[in-house]
């Protein structure tokens, strides 16, 4: 007997409604005017959020610096690009600006300076596995956080001869941590179920901000805030004995990496992006949030700019006067981990890359969002071709491709944060090809998108293969063959653990 097996992990979705088409992400959208939600993509396909209104602080926010004249341009130019895997095999996940010019970025290799100017790696220095990074000016010193363990230190006073000091912090008894701030002599540690703990400078444990779930945290002077949960919420820590909480304010999503400079912050958002506060006084003002290409992992403040690591991605936004505005960004050359920025000179760890960029103040430019493909899984089917504008200007986008698909529209000009789609249509099932977009982006004027098909159809009989040791952790030598599971669902997941 012949069985017809659905194996999803091989397969595509099951197809779209009439009218609706697969989004890269794996929505289905609205194509074309036609389905009941014609006005446009789902609210989950990608779109950016209007930005165009942000919130205004009024007169109880931090003072702004007007938004500029934008001058058209790259808004960041890549400096440098040192492969890190070869000769140190080091992974990169954060970056902190130590001044101007110098960075540093840690990893599970250790930790490496980098000069931002000169766009070279000055030092790698193997050890204890690093996961986050916070740097004490009035100490000179910079934390290294490995997340599980020890919480260890660098001396970076004399910027030729940075050591590991004798100083750590034994961690939360139990659980991860995910973020760290510092400041004159005092250190903050954001741990998962057991809140922001406060440590001396020699890593002595003094209190707790919160016992919640903190994941984000900010020191500066007698100021913290703490990302907990899906708030934010301000410290008056000028009592070290009794701390105060100031102000809370809601985030539209759950809290991830904080930026803090006394008069701003950012927080990471995960999915939803970035939000960002003024701080006036005691209080906290709202001024919205701006969506980035991926997943938030990083964020980091340079005056009225603010820049974010999203897997996929680097984001740069004004978050001066009239913003927050999304002003353009440059693609991973891996993974988008870790990201700093002084002086207009940005670091970012990169997975086994450390990259340099030149952010030039006032310059802004369309940029195009596209997937790498569109994906078929039907003979004459019309598919999602779904692009975005992440820039701050208009951007026009011209398609072509060959004769076995037609393309509708083969133009379009986006809105700054507007999203579009593209119909894709089939004729029959042809070859794969390629569509070639040709666009006003200062750094992509043209990229392609692959028309493609899966291997198998939907609803055609798949090979029969054999795994074995599939589950985690697996102590059998059990061997698992899809023949087995004729006649039922079989769902297939990968995942790795760090």
């Amino acid at each position: 007997m012949t069985a017809t097996l659905w194996l999803w992990a091989c397969t595509a979705p099951v197809p779209c409604m009439p009218g609706y088409g697969r989004h890269a992400n794996g929505d289905c959208v609205a194509l074309a005017g036609d389905g009941p939600d014609s006005a446009g993509p789902r609210s989950d396909s990608g779109q950016r959020p209007d930005t165009s209104n942000p919130v205004d602080s009024g007169s109880a926010g931090t003072p702004r610096t007007p938004m500029p004249d934008w001058v058209l341009g790259d808004v960041l130019v890549e400096t440098s690009n040192t492969d890190l895997e070869d000769e140190h095999f080091f992974e990169g996940v954060d970056a902190l600006a130590l001044d101007d010019a110098r960075a540093i970025l840690t990893g599970q290799g250790g930790w490496a300076v980098v000069d931002m100017e000169l766009g070279e790696v000055l030092r790698v220095r193997a050890g204890e596995r690093g996961y986050d990074l916070a740097y004490d000016p009035s100490l000179q010193r910079v934390w290294i956080g490995t997340r599980y363990s020890t919480v260890y230190c660098l001396d970076v006073s004399d910027p030729d001869d940075i050591v590991q000091g004798s100083c750590g912090i034994a961690g939360p008894p139990g659980g991860a941590y995910e973020d760290l701030a510092a400041d004159e002599g005092y250190a903050l540690l954001a741990s998962h179920g057991q809140g922001a703990r406060l440590y001396d400078q020699v890593g002595e444990y003094l209190l707790t901000l919160d016992d919640g779930d903190a994941s984000g945290v900010g020191l500066v002077g007698d100021r913290a805030v703490v990302a907990s949960g899906e708030a934010l919420v301000l410290w008056d820590l000028s009592d070290r004995g009794s701390p105060v909480e100031l102000d809370r304010a809601d985030l539209p999503g759950t809290g991830g990496d904080v930026a803090f400079d006394g008069a701003r912050v950012l927080v990471g958002l995960g999915a939803e992006g970035v939000a960002v506060f003024d701080l006036a006084g005691d209080a906290l003002t709202d001024r919205g949030h701006y969506a980035v290409q991926g997943s938030t992992n990083a964020v980091a403040l340079d005056g009225d700019y603010a820049y974010s690591a999203s897997w996929t991605g680097y984001e740069v936004a004004w978050v001066g006067e009239g913003g927050p505005l999304v002003l353009g960004h440059e693609d991973a050359e891996q993974l988008a981990f870790g990201i700093a920025a002084s002086g207009g000179n940005v670091a970012t760890a990169d997975w086994f890359h450390a990259r340099t960029f030149r952010h030039e103040p006032g310059v802004a430019g369309p940029e195009i969002d596209a997937p790498p493909y569109v994906y078929f899984t039907e003979a004459d089917a019309s598919e999602a071709l779904t692009l975005a504008n992440g820039g701050a200007m208009d951007l026009s986008v011209s398609l072509t491709t060959g004769s076995g698909y037609a393309l509708a529209p083969d133009s379009l000009t986006l809105a700054p944060g507007e999203t579009g789609v593209v119909v894709v249509t089939a004729d029959g099932q042809p070859a794969e090809d390629t569509i070639v977009l040709s666009t006003n982006d200062p750094d992509e004027p043209e990229l392609e998108v692959l028309a493609t098909w899966g291997q198998t159809l939907l609803g055609a009989e798949a090979a029969d293969f054999e795994l074995s040791g599939f589950r985690w952790p697996d102590k059998s030598t059990d061997a698992y063959r899809l023949s087995d599971y004729a006649g039922q669902v079989v769902f297939l997941s990968f995942w790795a653990e760090y």
